[in-house]
């Protein structure tokens, strides 16, 4: 079955079956496109649930460390208010250079020994 048409004085004959292969063609275009966008949108959600139940994960461990972590954090904290407590109860300046010389320490500024009269004036 054949059409035809007149256009301006021409006569064009076409056939259906040209018609409908071009109909398949701009189909199966279509339908290619339609798979590509399918296989797009499978493969984004797909990798977005993978990524978000990672990083809920990456999330909870973290949340448990923490948890595991705040009690020895308490001993810590605790230790280290005993130990400040104990050094500040003798707080003075004078209490704590008896407490360095009951022990045998020499303060590092201080001259290693009494200098005599005759050193003094070798020393000018």
């Amino acid at each position: 079955m054949a059409t035809t048409t007149l256009s301006r004085g021409r006569v064009q004959t076409r056939t259906r079956i040209e018609t409908t292969a071009k109909r398949r063609a701009k189909t199966r275009v279509l339908s290619l496109s339609v798979q590509g966008l399918w296989a797009f949108a499978i493969f984004f959600f797909l990798t977005h649930v993978c990524v978000s139940i990672g990083g809920h994960m990456l999330a909870e461990s973290q949340r448990t460390q923490v948890k595991s972590m705040s009690a020895s954090l308490q001993v810590a904290r605790e230790k280290e208010r005993m130990l400040k407590a104990e050094s500040t109860q003798g707080g003075t300046v004078a209490a704590i250079d008896s407490w360095a010389k009951e022990r045998g320490f020499i303060s590092p500024n201080a001259p290693s020994s009494p200098m005599k009269e005759s050193e003094f004036v070798a020393q000018r």
